[in-house]
């Protein structure tokens, strides 16, 4: 009998992402996962005892990064500076959203390490957040943006920007720079 095949990380986190954005959380299954890596399925189960498990650990590895991405934004200077290139990293990872709405169908009670990995997810997002409403809150004592704004209005454009369909197919740098301009501009022309 032949060595079973084994797989990184990062390969499955690569399969297991590009799987969930083709089927959805509830097609989304080992066997489909194991034909796409090449390997038996019980070569998956070396390494998650359920898809549960693996999702929610892949979730954990995508928000991870999107974090560390955000953090390296941390010494720019000018809080609007920040925010713009803040807007590239969503765009960056603009599939997140969507791998994020699964977590409201994972059953948490599923197993210990599940849960551990949804707490996980939970931290994650408050301190994503968090960062982004202080980098507004600063743009707006620094006199960069509107006060009378309410900086969860702000963080919410931004957030959602990433969803808006880019129908002109401008390249993406032109693409972020538009939602940019919509964003802190506005769309209502201004009088000289």
């Amino acid at each position: 009998m032949g060595r079973k095949r084994k797989i990184n990380k990062l390969e499955l986190f690569q399969s297991t992402e590009k799987l969930l954005l083709i089927y959805g959380y509830d097609q989304f299954h080992f066997k489909i996962l194991a034909k796409e890596l090449n390997v038996a399925r019980s070569t998956v189960y070396d390494y998650f005892a359920n898809k549960e498990e693996l999702v929610t650990e892949y979730m954990c590895d995508l928000m991870g990064r999107v974090n560390l991405e955000l953090i390296k934004l941390k010494p720019i200077q000018s809080p609007l500076d920040r925010l713009k290139r803040m807007l590239k990293v969503f765009f960056t990872f603009s599939h997140i959203h969507n791998v994020l709405q699964i977590a409201h169908v994972i059953n948490r009670g599923t197993s210990e390490k599940v849960e551990q990995n949804m707490q996980k997810l939970d931290n994650y997002h408050h301190e994503f957040f968090g960062m982004i409403i202080s980098w507004i809150q600063e743009g707006q004592e620094k006199g960069e943006l509107r006060p009378e704004i309410s900086s969860s209005i702000i963080a919410g454009l931004f957030f959602t920007s990433i969803q808006i369909p880019n129908m002109e197919n401008l390249k993406p740098d032109e693409w972020r720079e538009a939602i940019f301009q919509a964003i802190c501009e506005g769309i209502i022309q201004k009088n000289s």
